[in-house]
């Protein structure tokens, strides 16, 4: 893991296995450039210290994908592999229908998401798997859902796209500086743009959309939000004229209250999710009857409640039962039954 750390001017080169020894020189050099420089000549995202999302701050879950990638160093690794450990972690509210229709899953950043429907290879009879490596991971479902989309329409859930929002009378002036496209736009527009280092290289591919005067919404890769919002937050002017914040994480009655414009919690405060920093990944639910659908939900995009049959429904939470796994294990080694959110590595709140 090579790069600066979420603390300004705080470095890491750690995680070295062979490579360490084998390339200490170059790494080295890398480093002294990255930081008297402020960032390295060479394409070092496969080492990069931002690609690890909010997910790998639970010790639990990064324990699991540690021991997957030691134990299986020496394997033969085909194109298109999938990790297992850990999962499912993070899941839309989609999920238990997509399940239903058969979906087989990736995962991405902690993300479980839609690779293909299996029960769509039935319309490719007769298609050949490929021979030799690529025949692996791969199914007839995806030469059809190709088609599907292509000639008709296709449906996809970008639940898991990061999502940042940049606010403050600065906020125009420094994405005018850091982007490469025109920025001032009228609001309701969407513009495609990158943001570019001192050499022209591309850091960062998304879209704004520009929300109010001094308020834009950027929506980014999956596996690209923690490295995105670093590369702004280096360059935050610092001079309280911007403020960048992770929406990715907005609670369920956020999302509920905007698409229904029923309000979900009487009298609570809009911002209250910001102040109590939600990371990830942490849950906190208590389902209630009476005139309100939830009493309390701390779940990260709208994965507390479904819409199902013009009704909402309390979902199993997939994360909420990984996380109680592991609460009880913790149990039985004589620590906490729940997670210290100190630690910032599990739960709050009730496990139900």
């Amino acid at each position: 893991m090579l790069g600066e750390s979420s603390v300004r001017g705080f470095y890491v080169a750690a995680g070295f296995c062979a490579h360490g020894i084998a390339g200490a020189g170059g790494m080295g050099r890398a480093m002294a450039e990255w930081i008297v420089e402020g960032e390295p000549s060479l394409d070092l995202w496969k080492m990069d210290l931002r690609r690890f999302g909010d997910a790998y701050r639970n010790r639990d879950y990064t324990l699991v994908r540690t021991v997957e990638v030691y134990s299986t160093y020496y394997d033969i690794h085909y194109p298109n592999e999938e990790s297992r450990a850990g999962r499912p972690l993070r899941v839309s509210p989609t999920y238990r229908r997509l399940t239903e229709l058969g979906a087989c899953f990736g995962e991405k950043s902690g993300w479980e998401r839609p690779n293909w429907f299996e029960p769509n290879a039935a319309s490719m009879d007769g298609l050949q798997r490929p021979a030799g490596w690529a025949g692996h991971h791969w199914s007839a479902a995806i030469a059809a859902e190709h088609h599907a989309t292509r000639e008709r329409a296709g449906l996809f859930d970008e639940t898991s796209f990061a999502k940042i929002e940049i606010s403050g009378p600065g906020a125009l002036t420094f994405l005018q500086r850091l982007c490469d496209n025109e920025m001032d736009r009228p609001a309701g527009s969407i513009t495609y743009t990158q943001m570019l280092n001192r050499r022209g290289g591309i850091e960062c591919d998304f879209t704004v959309t520009r929300l109010e005067a001094d308020r834009f919404f950027i929506v980014t890769g999956t596996a690209f939000g923690n490295h995105d919002l670093a590369w702004m937050r280096k360059h935050d002017p610092m001079d309280g004229s911007v403020t960048l914040d992770d929406v990715g994480g907005a609670t369920a009655e956020q999302v509920v209250e905007a698409v229904s414009g029923v309000c979900v919690l009487p009298g609570r405060d809009p911002g209250a999710h910001r102040r109590r920093g939600l990371g990830h990944p942490r849950l906190g639910i208590e389902v209630v009857g009476g005139d309100r659908l939830l009493a309390d939900c701390n779940a990260p995009g709208a994965d507390a409640v479904w819409l199902d049959g013009g009704r909402w429904q309390r979902r199993a939470h997939a994360e909420r039962d990984w996380l109680r796994a592991h609460a009880l294990r913790r149990q039985r080694r004589g620590g906490l039954a729940r997670s210290d959110p100190a630690r910032g590595d599990g739960a709050s709140g009730k496990l139900l």
